[in-house]
């Protein structure tokens, strides 16, 4: 949280109704929420400086586009990154990097 300049305000918040939301799940992850498609959290600069003592995975998809992306980053490095695009042809989905191996098993039983 401090890593975002978040602050704990002990009140739930819903999805859109405000910028971001952000919450602790019971096994460690701290979940982010972000009201808007490619917010400078998810930009590479950002996800090098969060992701240097912590694994950090990004997601995000614009309906109007209809363009979704997910990626992982850790160590200050980038892990994957997949890009999907309506209407660049089929079901193509662009792959970088070492996706996890669900990705894989997923893909296979598709």
């Amino acid at each position: 949280m401090k890593e975002l300049g978040f602050e704990d305000t002990g009140e739930a918040a819903q999805p859109g109704t405000s910028e971001f939301v952000g919450g602790q799940l019971p096994n460690g992850w701290y979940v982010v929420v972000l009201n808007g498609f490619g917010h400078q959290i998810v930009e590479p600069a950002s996800l090098k400086s969060l992701s240097r003592e912590a694994s950090v995975v990004a997601c995000s998809e614009s309906e109007q586009t209809n363009t979704s992306f997910a990626l992982s980053y850790q160590d200050g490095e980038p892990v994957w990154e997949l890009t999907h695009q309506l209407g660049k042809g089929g079901n193509e989905l662009e792959v970088e990097g070492s996706p996890p191996e669900a990705l894989k098993e997923n893909k296979r039983s598709s």
